[in-house]
């Protein structure tokens, strides 16, 4: 019979063998230290989830979440599909009582019902932080250098982050009246920089305005100064001094990295649903796909849901001074998600370890003296001549062999 066809696994869906799954926890163990190094501290959140919690279904135009029924209760229960929202439930509700500014940080796995046309796997491998009670641009330049440091340790380089700020666009489709159906198709030339269908969408005036924030899109010094210049309307300018002053504070302090890149492109609002204030994403020279995105959003504390944030015309510039923001039952919180699946992609493949093929007549001291020096060893699992070892040891990989406490190089 033909094992293939007897496959256990769903379409999406597969096993991580060795060397990948070996690697996978490598990186996976490096950038967690970076993160817990930092004073993140680390939340599991459970795999599943009643689908009574619906703040997915609020935040996002499909669910996209894999439902099963549960024998106990007979409610509907929900495969993990998003961290953010869990973690963000803890805070709120397990962790309320900590002081803020609280940082935790995660990984696991999430699911999709439905695959991306690109992309068919339903199953990721997620890592991140988010960073609960603080406002000011401070955090939002930690978070985001949090990423920048936890890619580059993985060895990998010339990164680039690129910063947007999905409110001023709603900033600008307040001001100018735009809604409903011609919101979507303005999002959406705005996102292909298709200047043509703003310039014969709009009055002169607005199309001014976007193209010329469309065009100050790129290295964040020109891009910084540029915005910096133009005059906007009075309700649009509070997100854009908040954008300006976040993305200043990061580019003083992503200079001392090399190989890392900071773009602006203040009205990209691609999949940044329940984002209130910055948002960004990481790219690097040899992904095809992003590692790794993240921003700022607004927990409520009575519902444990994540808010959208319309933007309001009467609302002040934020503040540099302050650090806690927690008024009543909403909390301001940002952070991150780096996407481990695209990461290993690019990642540059690890220098292995030696491995050493360890005899019976090795006492367990002497076995237990190399692995605390980081080297593999494995047990002989049965008896046989000086030929025999060797082929073992070759069969295993091991460039040595483990003789009486005598260490034997293989030819």
């Amino acid at each position: 019979m033909n094992r293939r066809h007897q496959e256990p696994l769903p379409v999406g869906f597969e096993d991580v063998v060795p060397p990948h799954a070996d690697r996978h926890e490598d990186v996976l163990y490096q950038i967690m230290r970076d993160f817990r190094m930092a004073g993140y501290q680390c939340v599991t959140p459970s795999l599943f989830e009643f689908e009574t919690h619906d703040y997915i279904t609020t935040l996002h135009s499909v669910d996209n979440r894999i439902k099963v029924i549960d024998p106990i209760s007979n409610h509907t229960m929900c495969l993990r599909n998003d961290f953010t929202t869990q973690v963000a439930r803890i805070a709120c509700t397990r962790l309320g009582s900590m002081p803020r500014p609280l940082r935790l940080c995660y990984q696991g796995d999430i699911t999709n019902a439905q695959s991306d046309a690109l992309i068919p796997a339903r199953q990721f491998k997620h890592v991140g932080i988010e960073f609960f009670g603080a406002e000011s641009e401070r955090a939002d330049s930690e978070v985001i250098l949090m990423g920048v440091d936890a890619l580059r340790h993985t060895l990998m380089s010339h990164i680039t982050v690129d910063l947007n700020m999905p409110p001023l666009t709603q900033a600008l489709f307040t001001h100018y009246a735009i809604q409903g159906d011609d919101a979507d198709d303005m999002r959406k030339a705005l996102n292909n920089k298709d200047e043509t269908f703003i310039k014969t969408s709009l009055h002169d005036d607005a199309a001014h305005i976007f193209i010329a924030l469309i065009r100050c899109a790129g290295k964040s010094k020109d891009a910084i100064e540029q915005i910096r210049h133009m005059t906007l309307p009075p309700s649009c300018q509070p997100p854009c001094h908040a954008f300006l002053a976040t993305a200043q504070r990061i580019d003083d302090d992503i200079h001392i990295r090399d190989d890392v890149t900071l773009i602006l492109d203040p009205l990209e609002n691609r999949g940044f649903a329940y984002h209130s204030g910055i948002t960004f994403s990481y790219f690097a020279r040899d992904a095809r796909y992003e590692l790794g995105r993240g921003g700022r959003y607004i927990v409520d504390d009575d519902d444990m849901t994540l808010q959208r944030h319309p933007h309001h015309k009467n609302a002040v510039p934020r503040q540099k001074t302050p650090l806690i923001a927690r008024h009543k039952n909403r909390e301001q919180a940002v952070g991150l998600t780096l996407f481990l699946d695209s990461i290993m992609r690019v990642v540059p493949s690890a220098t292995t370890a030696k491995k050493v093929y360890a005899l019976e007549n090795n006492s367990r001291d002497t076995i237990a003296r190399w692995r605390q020096q980081g080297v593999i060893v494995i047990h002989a699992m049965c008896k046989g001549d000086k030929a025999f070892h060797q082929r073992q040891a070759r069969l295993f990989q091991c460039s040595a062999i483990l003789d009486n406490e005598t260490l034997e190089e293989l030819l």
